[in-house]
């Protein structure tokens, strides 16, 4: 491992902002259960400025894949290694009974991995986190403090409300929240009283940075956000900014053809590739009811608010780096966990949140509060399609709706500016922090204890421009989650899917089991229509062949009735 002088600036860079030691800052910025087309740099219409002025000067990932749903991904893109090895073969509220207990469904960070935080802080970093962890909830030795960060203000789940600390499930209405390793207790004064998310984990990460600015050490920030997770919630006036806009009364359908034609407008997709069909268990937007539309109009509109506030907040963020000459020495990365939500529905009719929630004084069926502190609502499969333009599926699901997504680097005169189609993916985040870091991995063991090596790649050269791509074709990336029929394998231009047939957003363990592996040419066919199983026997076979021997080394254990066969 180790970089020329040329891409470090190591060997010869004149010392930067406030320290002596002139190692890169690290600032990972994690957007939750954002599309792939969700800002502008990808085709939103949303507006976006911050992200895409810091974008433009880096380099952008159109080929980016992460896992389908967060806690999986976070755990990848943490180590550098697979999500089974890390302890996340599944998401906490599906493990089954022959995975409880298992190695790699602990469904916390299990001690057979070590995160790249860890590696820099003892390396001589300044740690901190801010937002969401999801990675282990149940006692201080699975929170982030004992992963490498110093420094945190952090929701220990996987969701919570965007205003207050109200959970996200009548089984947990107070959502769980540490600072510095120590759980806060309930109505814990040091929980803000004008808490809104986004706003708050900006200003604790500033807080951390600027508490410690004149130590001569350099520091990664890990800004983890909530936004746009549901529930969704905005501001007002971010709420009003795309209603007075009138952007989304002509309906997904519509909006799904713009932000494509606008993708192809800026070479992401060449002419002649075509968008997934409308997705089957989707309205048509104008067989729906003027009230129907006037609920989805306003849904879509506290969505884009979430992610306009998101961006300024960035933005905030960005100028005060600058502010502090820190700017020029960090490296930026910027993606999304996942895919976006493509819930069926809302919790309308379900006995036990209309009973939890009415006793927040929420009232479910009331249009005009939905995104405000008084609402709870989700987002759903006719928006998260537009949010998956031009691909089909959607968070959970091994489709490329639910693990492509948008991805960036800025490194300011050290990543090429411009935009890339190789492929990658949350596994090669961790190696090439490292690398521009100069930290190295501990390989098989770490202080005594042995752990899974990297399995990413550094992409280091590739942003350099000194590479075009970072995998070879005859390389295969491997992902799986839940034990079900949810498994792919990328090699070169070819995806091998086997996914179950259950609706995007619904539960894929009751999925068939006999579904058969498909085969598609993603250079040609991104967007997955054309099953090229029969065509390619061969490729789908070796592809198949690979997929067996990563199952036995990670211990994939599938859930009864999902046995290979």
């Amino acid at each position: 491992m180790g970089l020329s002088a040329a891409e470090s600036g190591a060997e010869d860079r004149t010392k930067q902002g406030r320290r002596g030691d002139d190692r890169p800052n690290v600032v990972m910025i994690v957007a939750d259960d954002m599309g792939y087309s969700d800002i502008g740099s990808f085709g939103s219409e949303i507006s976006t400025p911050n992200l895409d002025a810091l974008a433009s000067q880096g380099m952008v990932f159109d080929n980016f894949r992460t896992g389908p749903t967060c806690s999986p991904s976070r755990s990848m893109f943490l180590t550098g290694t697979d999500n089974h090895l890390a302890g996340m073969g599944t998401m906490d509220y599906a493990i089954t009974d022959n995975q409880r207990g298992q190695p790699g469904y602990e469904a916390y960070l299990s001690d057979r991995v070590v995160t790249f935080a860890q590696l820099l802080q003892d390396e001589g970093y300044n740690t901190y986190m801010a937002g969401k962890w999801h990675l282990g909830e149940h006692s201080e030795d699975q929170f982030p403090s004992a992963h490498g960060f110093e420094r945190t203000f952090t929701l220990l789940s996987g969701a919570a409300f965007h205003f207050s600390r109200d959970g996200w499930t009548p089984r947990k209405p107070i959502a769980p929240y540490a600072i510095d390793g120590e759980e806060l207790p309930d109505n814990d004064p040091r929980f803000p009283d004008d808490f809104y998310s986004t706003r708050t984990y900006t200003d604790k990460m500033l807080e951390f940075i600027k508490e410690e600015q004149d130590e001569d050490q350099p520091f990664f920030a890990y800004l983890a956000y909530t936004a746009p997770h549901a529930p969704l919630q905005a501001p007002e006036d971010y709420i009003d900014k795309y209603l007075e806009a009138e952007l989304y009364e002509k309906g997904w359908d519509a909006l799904r053809e713009e932000r494509f034609e606008r993708m192809k407008s800026m070479g992401m997709f060449p002419d002649y590739i075509e968008m997934s069909p409308r997705w089957d268990h989707v309205k048509a937007w104008e067989s729906l009811t003027e009230e129907e539309k006037r609920k989805e109009v306003r849904r879509m509109a506290v969505y884009a608010g979430m992610i306009d506030y998101l961006d300024e907040s960035i933005g905030r963020f960005v100028q005060e780096l600058k502010d502090m000459d820190e700017y020029d020495n960090t490296i930026f990365v910027f993606f999304s966990d996942n895919g976006a939500d493509g819930e069926i529905q809302d919790q309308n009719g379900n006995p036990a949140y209309e009973k939890w929630l009415g006793g927040l004084g929420i009232d479910l069926n009331d249009i005009d509060a939905i995104g405000t502190p008084q609402s709870f609502i989700t987002y759903i499969a006719g928006w998260a399609q537009v949010s998956a333009t031009p691909h089909w599926g959607s968070k959970a699901s091994q489709s490329e709706g639910g693990i492509r997504g948008p991805f960036f680097v800025t490194y300011p005169g050290k990543v090429q500016a411009g935009r890339t189609d190789a492929f990658a993916s949350v596994l090669d985040i961790a190696p090439t922090i490292l690398e521009y870091t100069g930290v190295e991995h501990p390989g098989d063991s770490y202080k005594g204890r042995p752990i899974a090596g990297l399995r990413g790649k550094s992409m280091a050269h590739l942003l350099a421009g000194h590479a075009d791509r970072l995998y070879g074709d005859d390389e295969p990336v491997f992902f799986e989650l839940f034990g079900t029929m949810n498994r792919a394998v990328f090699m070169g231009d070819w995806k091998a899917l086997r996914l179950g047939d259950a609706p995007w957003g619904g539960d894929l363990r009751t999925d068939n089991p006999d579904v058969p592996w498909k085969l598609f040419n993603l250079a040609v066919d991104p967007t997955e229509q054309v099953n090229m199983a029969d065509l390619y026997p061969r490729q789908l076979e070796t592809m198949v062949e690979a997929y067996k021997d990563y199952e036995s080394d990670v211990g994939i254990i599938y859930a009864p009735g999902f046995e290979p066969h």
